[in-house]
């Protein structure tokens, strides 16, 4: 004789199975956002050579302490069709032909030239709140921008922070005021650790691959018939860091 478990039994086993495996994939997700390569190191130092000989000549003292070295920034420009199509004065630079719609504005094509062999160096400094690793790299002269990156648990978060004294020419909503400096979230979509960090980690190398969300800059923006350029920031670098002692 078969035994048939009664229908809402069996919608119960059946949902208590589905959640087990939901918090399983969940739970490898979570692990998975970041891979183990010690190969990075190698990696690192081959772009740290591309630097400037100013920039090399202080390995053995400021810098071994940590730097950054960004080999992409791009900015997406989202309002295209904006554009004036009367001015010819700016032209749209495609700052990734593999990716369809995204382009920047003229002002993009001032980081046209960063690229694997012709890497920028960074400001990098790093360390533990907690058991949450941040690392945060940036360029500050006048104006900047920098992206901080926390990982925990295996979960990455990130922000990126740009910045423009006078003028304030940005804005993260269309209806907010007009800000010089704002910190928007990130998406990681690549990240890469030489090893597993920990607190009491003498040193830490990575790479990462950051896009920030879409903010609005009224900065070089005249020609866009609104007056502002909604874009998205694009960056791709490598750091290396000795975790700052806890406080």
């Amino acid at each position: 004789m078969i035994y048939f478990e009664p229908r809402a039994k069996r919608r119960a086993i059946f949902m208590k199975y589905f959640f087990l495996l939901a918090a399983s994939f969940a739970a490898q997700l979570s692990f998975a956002q970041y891979r183990i390569d010690s190969s990075l190191r190698e990696r690192y130092w081959t772009l740290f050579e591309r630097l400037p000989e100013l920039i090399r000549n202080g390995k053995d003292t400021s810098v071994k302490k940590g730097l950054g070295i960004l080999v992409e920034l791009a900015a997406d420009t989202l309002n295209k069709k904006d554009r004036r199509q009367d001015d010819v004065s700016v032209k749209i630079h495609s700052v990734d032909p593999g990716r369809d719609g995204q382009e920047g504005s003229g002002s993009t094509g001032e980081y046209g030239w960063i690229g694997d062999s012709t890497p920028l160096w960074l400001d990098c400094r790093c360390g533990f709140r907690g058991d949450t690793l941040e690392v945060v790299n940036g360029l500050y002269l006048f104006s900047g921008f920098s992206f901080t990156t926390r990982l925990a648990n295996g979960r990455a978060t990130a922000f990126y922070s740009g910045q423009e004294p006078g003028g304030r020419p940005f804005k993260t909503k269309l209806s907010g005021k007009r800000v010089d400096s704002f910190t928007v979230p990130a998406t990681v979509s690549g990240l890469v650790l030489d090893r597993r960090p920990r607190r009491g980690m003498s040193e830490i190398y990575g790479a990462m691959s950051l896009t920030s969300e879409a903010y609005y800059s009224y900065s070089d923006a005249s020609d866009f018939r609104y007056g502002y350029i909604h874009q998205r920031m694009h960056i791709r670098f490598y750091f290396h860091c000795r975790p700052a002692p806890p406080r």
